[in-house]
Parts: C-alpha cells; sequence; structure tokens
C-alpha cells in the first residue's frame, strides 16, 4: 500500500511540474522560431536565394522591385500573373513589363531601336519622297527663244543664221524675226507662240523668201508700215515656198505679197492667211 502511495504521488508530482514548465517551454519555441532563422542550401552548400527556414517565400506580391531583374526560383511561381506573352509589336525580352511575379517595374525601354518612334520619321525621309505616296514637284518648265535640238539660241535671227538646210527651230517664246533674207530651207515650230515680223532692213522693206519656209503651230504678224506705196511685206524669187500648216495663222497689213514666177504659197492644216488694210495691193505676181 506503501508503495502505490509512493507511487501515485511520484506521478502526480511528475504532472504538476509538467504543468508547471509548459508556458516556459511554449514560449521558449515561439521566440526560437522568431529569432532563428534557418538557411536553406543547395547540394553544393550555397544558400538558396529567395527563400527562408519556414518554407515562405520572402517576396511575395512584389510591386516595387527596383532592378530589371527576373525573379528567383522561390518566387518565381508565387503569385505570378503569367505575362507569358510579351506584348505584340514588342521584342520578346523588351516588354514593358517583366516576366515573372506580379512585377509591374519598367522593362528595357519599350521596343528595339528598329521600332522606335525617333526613327520613323528619318526612315519616311523629306517631303516628296515617292516611297510615303507624294508625288515629286514637277521640274520647271524649260525657258528659251529659239533652239535648234538641244542648242539654245537668244533670238529667232541667231537661230536661223546657225541652221543648216531643211533644219527645224523649235520657239519657246513670243519673239521677233528680222533676218531680212530667208536663204535656206527651214521649218518654224511656234508652238502656239508669237512671231512678229516688222519692217526689214533690206533694200525693198521686205522680208524676202529666197527659200522654203513653214511655219507650223505659229501666230505670224507682218507689221510692215513704211510709208511708201511701192513697198511690200513679203518678197519671193522662183524659189521662195511660204508654208502654214498644223493650225498656223498669218496676218500681213499695209502693204502685201510680190511673188515671182513659180513662186508658191501653202495654207494647210486650218490654217488662216489674212493681208488686210493694203495701200497699193494685196498680191502682185
Amino acid at each position: 500500500m506503501k508503495r502505490r502511495n509512493n507511487r501515485f504521488l511520484a506521478g502526480t508530482l511528475a504532472g504538476l511540474m509538467m504543468l508547471t514548465m509548459l508556458p516556459v517551454t511554449a514560449l521558449a519555441a515561439e521566440e526560437g522560431a522568431a529569432d532563428e532563422t534557418t538557411t536553406l542550401t543547395t547540394t553544393d552548400g550555397t544558400p538558396v536565394p529567395g527563400a527562408s527556414g519556414n518554407g515562405i517565400e520572402n517576396v511575395v506580391n512584389d510591386t516595387g522591385d527596383s532592378q530589371d531583374t527576373v525573379d528567383t526560383g522561390a518566387n518565381a511561381a508565387a503569385n505570378d500573373t503569367g505575362d507569358a506573352n510579351p506584348i505584340a509589336g514588342n521584342d520578346g525580352d523588351k516588354t514593358g513589363t517583366s516576366v515573372g511575379g506580379n512585377d509591374v517595374q519598367t522593362g528595357a525601354s519599350g521596343n528595339e531601336g528598329e521600332g522606335s518612334s525617333a526613327e520613323t520619321g528619318g526612315e519616311q525621309g523629306g517631303a516628296g519622297n515617292s516611297e510615303n505616296g507624294n508625288t515629286p514637284a514637277p521640274a520647271p518648265a524649260e525657258t528659251f527663244t529659239a533652239k535648234i535640238g538641244d542648242t539654245k539660241y537668244e533670238t529667232l535671227d541667231a537661230a536661223i543664221n546657225a541652221a543648216q538646210d531643211g533644219d527645224t527651230i523649235e520657239i519657246g517664246e513670243n519673239c521677233t524675226l528680222t533676218v531680212g533674207t530667208i536663204k535656206k530651207a527651214v521649218v518654224i515650230n511656234g508652238n502656239s507662240n508669237t512671231i512678229t515680223i516688222p519692217e526689214q532692213g533690206t533694200e525693198n522693206h521686205a522680208l524676202n523668201i529666197n527659200a522654203s519656209l513653214t511655219f507650223n503651230k505659229a501666230n505670224v504678224v507682218f507689221t510692215n508700215d513704211i510709208d511708201n506705196v511701192n513697198q511690200w511685206s513679203v518678197t519671193m524669187n522662183s524659189d521662195g515656198v511660204l508654208t502654214l500648216d498644223e493650225g498656223s495663222t498669218c496676218t500681213i497689213e499695209t502693204h502685201g505679197i510680190y511673188a515671182s514666177p513659180n513662186a508658191v504659197i501653202n495654207v494647210y492644216g486650218g490654217s488662216k492667211l489674212t493681208i488686210r488694210n493694203t495701200t497699193y495691193t494685196a498680191m502682185m505676181a
């Protein structure tokens, strides 16, 4: 009986001691959890970044990373919103939002250099570039008085004097003819300009046509108004040929035409010859 009581007392005392020590043990365990830091290591003994011994990732809902870094394995999968696909139009590694976690930090600077807006203007070039659909400005119109081929002359007289037999002279603007005598066959393309032929510096004060003279698309005006009844605006020897073609007009005032035998006057292609207000006669042969 005595042994049983002793055994009961010993059990009771042990129970009381355990109840007395329980808060202390719990407090020690709680303090240990707060103070103790367990570092997880890899197989080679190096610490695992971003992880602690309590198994909770050290970066959760990270919204303010100051550097462009990729989350480590410990927090890469946690709260990851999954920006798996880069923003359309950007290079994958240069997207504005980094991949991994809820990170919203800005990436490198958006698009690669070749997609930057700064380069767009340079590629387009200036105004008038055909690549952007603009039509180039037309070249300024060529200006000249008379020319034969690509050779330009300051006056129609200079072009007639330089012409070879059978040459064509282009007219670029209104001009005057005072050469006196036509000795070579020439064609004058007036290009709708006016050619004025005043009194000539010849013995009979007229334009002497002693070869073939043709006017195309020209407005020819003779203005010989010398006060002499027996003068002419045009004289033609037996080799003289005056031709008006391609809608040309020819107006002769005051003094008319004197033509030798075998001279020829042609009016073609809707052209018109007018002789008016003569002091003697319009035409004589």
